[in-house]
C-alpha cells in the first residue's frame, strides 16, 4: 500500500550434520522508513507532517533434515518470535510467535512442497473495537501445497493451493481466503 526502505543486518549461526542437515540460529534487525505514510495516534488517527517508521527484530531457529541418502526427502522446521515497534505512539507495536513446518519432495523431475505456518499477533496498542478494552489479537493458519514438474532442460510447470485463516477479535480481520494458482517458467 505505501512505498518504503528496508535497510538492516542479519546474523546466521549454525551447525551441520549428516546429509546436509542443520540446525540455525538467526537474528535479524530491520528498519522500514515510509516515504509517505504518516504515523498516528493511539486510536489510529493519522498525525500531519509526520513520517512513520518501523523497528523489527525477529529472532529464529530452523531445523532442517534430510531423511535418505538421495535427500529427496527433507524436513524444515522453523521457531520464532518477531517484534515491532513505530517510531510514534505505539499503535502499530506488536509481538508475533511463529511456528511452520514443510515437507518437500525433490527428484530429477519432480519438486513436491507442502507447508504449514502459525503465527500469532499480540497487539501492544491497538484495542479490539473503540467501545473494548481488549487489546487486538490475531492468529493467522496458512496451508501451502505446490508441485513444479520439469518439461524440458529450461522449462517448468507449476500448480500451487493456498488456504488462509485469520482469526482475530477485530471483525475485518477475520476471515478465510483459498488461492489457486499455476503457470510455466521459462529459464535462460
Amino acid at each position: 500500500l505505501d512505498n518504503y526502505w528496508q535497510f538492516g543486518p542479519r546474523a546466521v549461526a549454525g551447525y551441520g550434520w549428516d546429509r546436509g542437515s542443520e540446525l540455525a540460529l538467526s537474528y535479524q534487525y530491520s528498519r522500514l522508513d515510509y516515504d509517505s505514510r504518516e504515523q498516528v495516534d493511539r486510536f489510529g488517527g493519522a498525525l500531519a507532517n509526520t513520517s512513520l517508521a518501523l523497528n523489527l527484530q525477529v529472532i529464529e531457529s530452523a531445523l532442517t533434515h534430510y531423511w535418505d541418502v538421495k535427500r529427496r526427502w527433507q524436513t524444515v522446521t522453523r521457531l520464532g518470535f518477531e517484534l515491532s515497534r513505530d517510531n510514534g505512539s505505539g499503535f502499530y507495536d506488536y509481538d508475533c510467535f511463529r511456528l511452520s513446518q514443510q515437507l518437500r519432495y525433490r527428484d530429477e523431475a519432480w519438486e513436491i512442497t507442502a507447508r504449514v505456518q502459525v503465527n500469532h499477533f499480540e497487539y501492544l496498542t491497538q484495542k479490539a473495537t473503540t467501545s473494548d478494552t481488549a487489546l487486538r489479537r490475531k492468529t493467522m493458519l496458512n496451508v501451502t501445497l505446490r508441485a513444479e514438474r520439469k518439461l524440458a532442460k529450461h522449462l517448468k510447470a507449476h500448480a500451487s493451493y493456498a488456504w488462509e485463516r485469520s482469526i482475530s477479535n477485530l471483525d475485518f480481520d477475520d476471515y478465510a481466503v483459498n488461492a489457486l494458482m499455476g503457470g510455466v517458467a521459462l529459464t535462460f
